[in-house]
């Protein structure tokens, strides 16, 4: 039997998309599951798919990827992260990056000279600003959380 084919089994349930059910009939790696993650990470949200239990299963791995569910991290220049659960993690930004802070996740965000950084914010997340270099762009979707240092971002749509 498949690795995956029980988180396979539940995303049918939920209404996976046609798309990615033929893609889970390839039986992606687990480097594959992380770029499909990212790539419908609204159907992930929506549904809360795959539970932050099975994500802590694989967090020693899956930390490669941007997705971080448990524990204390750094974050250094990846252009996709997701930090959920109870993680804590410094995302460090040198160039772009879209970052997705969920559940009691808490996230400190370090921007270089001329970054870009695009933060949604959900449930109840910390978002905490540490420093933010010369030109750098910092916007944020907010549906829910705690926002220090709010005056440092360019622009927050609130939904």
């Amino acid at each position: 039997m498949y690795e995956f084919q029980e988180l396979f089994e539940e995303g049918k349930r939920l209404g996976m998309c046609e798309k990615f059910q033929k893609l889970f009939e390839q039986e992606p790696s687990l480097k594959e599951l992380c770029k499909m993650y990212h790539a419908g990470l609204d159907f992930c949200i929506e549904h809360n798919y795959p539970s932050v239990e099975f994500l802590k299963k694989y967090s020693r791995l899956i930390d490669w990827y941007g997705i971080y569910p448990t524990g204390e991290h750094e974050s250094d220049n990846q252009k996709r992260v997701v930090v959920l659960g109870d993680a804590n993690v410094d995302v460090r930004v040198n160039d772009v990056c879209d970052l997705t802070v969920m559940h009691n996740a808490t996230v400190h965000i370090y921007l270089s000279d001329d970054a870009f950084c695009y933060v949604s914010a959900l449930g109840n997340c910390n978002v905490y600003i540490e420093s933010k270099g010369k030109n750098a762009d910092l916007k944020m979707s907010y549906y829910g959380g705690n926002i220090n240092n709010e005056e440092m971002f360019d622009k927050i749509n609130r939904k």
